[in-house]
């Protein structure tokens, strides 16, 4: 499936017999990272300031720790 939000290609496990989501990839929250920080560059966009400046330093503020 493709993720709206970012235009990211998501690939799902599915449990046969339920259909629950047993595995993502990428993981829900990588996407929202990835909408956040198109969010930003639009934002940037709209101000006119640079679009990859800002999400590059909105990129830069996620905590990628597991």
């Amino acid at each position: 499936i493709t993720d709206p939000q970012t235009n990211t290609l998501v690939f799902q496990s599915l449990d046969p017999s339920t259909g629950d989501i047993i595995e993502q990839v990428p993981a829900p929250a990588v996407l929202r990272q990835l909408a956040y920080a198109g969010a930003q560059a639009t934002q940037a966009l709209i101000q006119g300031k640079d679009p990859n400046a800002a999400m590059l330093a909105a990129m830069q503020k996620i905590d990628i720790t597991i």
